[in-house]
């Protein structure tokens, strides 16, 4: 009869180590399978968005206010490069002598033409300025003409004076209720009114065709200020070649001394 074998503690342990490390493998691909189900559970957008608020309207945006926005950029950097300029000048005034010699008095040429071309620039704002005051002030015409119009049926004052002879005449004519009677007095007086908006709607015409002249005429001016502008900087270039020559032979000069 064969003996029994019993199991020392040893290899129980070792039999234990054992199942664990079979095991590992298999605990481990469950729990990666866990995080990539809980990866793939999305936030429903209703958690995320409240739905039932409306989608915020973009509003158009403003080409003036675009245009002077970037005009005022475009002076600022003009600005920041005239100092740069400036101060480039007085390190190579202080190097080269002062305003009596000759390249002293070309750099003192280009700062008179930055200095015309800074006031030129200042000119053209004050006239956007007004362009944009213009604007405003039509746009309101413009918007209350609208509101006016909306109130009165006929175009002109003949058409309404013709209107009230009409109703005039069938208040004589014709026998009616005396509620009738007080609703055609009331569209009659309705029509008297009208004729005191339709005057106002031709003062409102006349400020907006006013107004429309004044935007041509600063364009124009604006227009003509550029070319200015442009002229000026022509002057400034054939100036910085001139000092920038002078300034490299003057270079050389001290080189060689």
């Amino acid at each position: 009869m064969a003996s029994e074998q019993i199991e020392t503690p040893a290899a129980v342990d070792t039999t234990a180590t054992a199942i664990a490390a079979d095991a590992a493998p298999a605990q481990a691909q469950q729990e990666g399978g866990k995080q990539m189900r809980q990866q793939r559970q999305r936030t429903p957008p209703e958690e995320l968005f409240d739905l039932s608020k409306p989608i915020p309207k973009v509003e158009k945006p403003d080409k003036p206010s675009h245009d002077e926005e970037v005009e005022t950029i475009n002076t600022t950097i003009d600005t920041l490069k005239e100092k740069k300029k400036t101060i480039q000048d007085q390190i190579e005034l202080a190097l080269t002598g002062g305003k009596n010699s000759a390249a002293g008095k070309e750099r003192e040429g280009l700062k008179q033409l930055r200095s015309t071309k800074g006031s030129l620039i200042n000119e053209k704002k004050a006239m956007r300025a007004r362009m944009d005051l213009t604007k405003k002030a039509a746009d309101s015409l413009m918007n209350d003409r609208k509101a006016a119009r909306s109130n009165v049926r006929f175009n002109d004052v003949e058409s309404v004076e013709k209107e009230i002879k009409n109703l005039m005449n069938r208040q004589e004519s014709i026998s009616m209720s005396l509620t009738e009677e007080k609703r055609l007095l009331k569209e009659i007086d309705a029509l008297q009114q009208s004729k005191l908006i339709l005057a106002e709607l031709k003062t409102k015409d006349a400020g907006i065709d006013s107004a429309k002249e004044q935007r041509k005429n600063i364009a124009e001016e604006m227009k003509a200020k550029d070319k200015e502008i442009d002229a000026v900087q022509v002057d400034i270039d054939v100036k910085q070649k001139i000092v920038d020559a002078m300034k490299d032979t003057e270079t050389e000069a001290r080189k060689k001394s």
